[in-house]
């Protein structure tokens, strides 16, 4: 076994002695409290027996872990890690055999913890090691089609009693205290989620004709022809008048639908875009002995009298504003304004131009497609109740400026309205309307 040294053994054979002077300090003060009769002494006993770690020891001689592990190894005492020292007093902590028999009587291996200020798995190593077979898990001898049997029992007995209606009430009231579990999470988090769900799901195996296929197919797996012979069933022989009743109702389901994604403006109508709200807001301040209010379907998304267009923006004076910025996308995106089938010629021509002659078709190409606009919308007018009521087609803040004036309307100058649509526009863009919970 090998001798541990002195102080005096270990400051004789180094070059600066006057370093262990400190150390010295410390085994005085050790002496007069009549703690130890040496340092070595005290750091043997408090480590090897009382299992303390090198770092409580070092705090309670003032000196950090790093000098106090130097020191040791100076004097040659034996070293533990941490583990070992946490083991040792583990061990020291663990009550015998007849007391862990006795509580574990009347308490499970949980409250066993809780007893003596450990955890679950802890009491459970030292069943282990006492040999104390634990008490069998019942469910633990359930194949997995009984564990299921079991779980809808329960899901029958309690929340399956309860309807649709009441489980959405019960979801909503949960998030509204709370708080959405999605809504807590950042985008990136979002996109790790949706990641991981998609590297999970069977689609990500894939290949794109594979899921070419199932698209072109549905879930029911139904071809074109026997989607089209489903249609005739139900909807192809009957009525036109029972096709248009079929058709308003999908159209006003479709429009509550879509309220989610809107904005709710003064808490007083609903709009699709932050711009057109700015100019109801603009058309009631400045044209307000003539427009009043904007109140939906009566001067504003005007669609009755056999209006079949989704609804004509505002109505003033028997004549109908349409605000329909004119953008060179494709119309398939839902945000150009450019047909489809005509989308690929327009970006062969601009294509072939230079940047001047690019500009000017594009200047041209636009007033045609806000003619086109303008004329498809007059026509709905022509066919409709409101024969005889013009429509004015504005697509810029210049234009609506010169509608306005018409009626006389008390404006500033053109630079303050458009300063002032953008703060409209700012202010629409808070009104935006929070998706619903289902």
């Amino acid at each position: 076994m090998t001798k541990i040294k002195s102080l005096e053994e270990i400051s004789k054979n180094c070059r600066t002695p006057k370093a262990y002077n400190r150390y010295f300090e410390i085994e005085r003060k050790l002496i007069d409290e009549g703690v130890a009769e040496s340092l070595p002494q005290f750091i043997l006993y408090e480590h090897q027996v009382n299992g303390r770690t090198m770092a409580s020891l070092a705090r309670q001689l003032g000196i950090d872990k790093g000098t106090f592990r130097g020191l040791i190894k100076k004097l040659q005492i034996p070293s533990k890690s941490a583990a070992d020292t946490i083991a040792d007093q583990a061990a020291q902590r663990r009550p015998d055999r007849t007391e862990l028999e006795n509580l574990y009587k009347t308490n499970t291996l949980k409250q066993i913890g809780e007893h003596y200020d450990v955890s679950k798995s802890t009491v459970h190593n030292w069943f282990q090691i006492e040999e104390i077979e634990a008490r069998d898990n019942p469910l633990h001898f359930l194949t997995k089609e009984e564990r299921s049997a079991n779980a809808r029992i329960g899901y029958e007995a309690g929340i399956g009693k309860l309807t649709t209606e009441e489980r959405a009430k019960i979801t909503s009231a949960t998030i509204a205290k709370h708080g959405s579990p999605l809504a807590k999470l950042t985008s990136e988090e979002k996109r790790n989620n949706a990641i991981k769900a998609y590297n999970a799901s069977r689609i990500s195996s894939y290949t794109p004709e594979q899921r070419r296929e199932i698209c072109r197919k549905g879930l029911n797996q139904r071809s074109k022809e026997e989607m089209r012979e489903t249609w005739r069933k139900n909807i192809g022989d009957a009525s036109e008048e029972e096709k248009q009743k079929w058709h308003a109702k999908a159209g006003l389901e479709s429009s509550k639908a879509r309220r989610n994604t809107r904005y709710y403006v003064e808490s007083r109508f609903y709009v699709d875009s932050q711009q057109e709200g700015a100019v109801a807001l603009i058309l009631e301040k400045y044209l307000t002995k003539i427009y009043g209010k904007t109140k939906e379907e009566v001067n504003f998304q005007v669609k009755d009298r056999g209006i079949n267009n989704g609804g004509l923006d505002f109505l003033i004076n028997d004549e109908f504003l349409e605000w329909h910025p004119i953008l060179l996308y494709s119309n398939s995106s839902k945000m150009g304004s450019i047909p489809k089938e005509e989308f690929d010629s327009y970006k062969r021509i601009k294509g072939s131009l230079d940047d001047e002659e690019k500009k000017e078709f594009q200047e041209d190409y636009k007033r045609v497609l806000g003619m086109n606009y303008r004329n498809t919308r007059q026509k709905a007018v022509d066919d409709s109740g409101y024969s005889g009521c013009r429509v004015i087609h504005a697509e810029n803040i210049c234009e609506l400026y010169d509608f306005i004036e018409r009626f006389g309307g008390d404006l500033p100058s053109r630079d303050d309205l458009k300063r002032e649509f953008r703060q409209k526009v700012k202010y629409v863009k808070g009104c935006k309307v929070e998706r619903k919970v289902a």
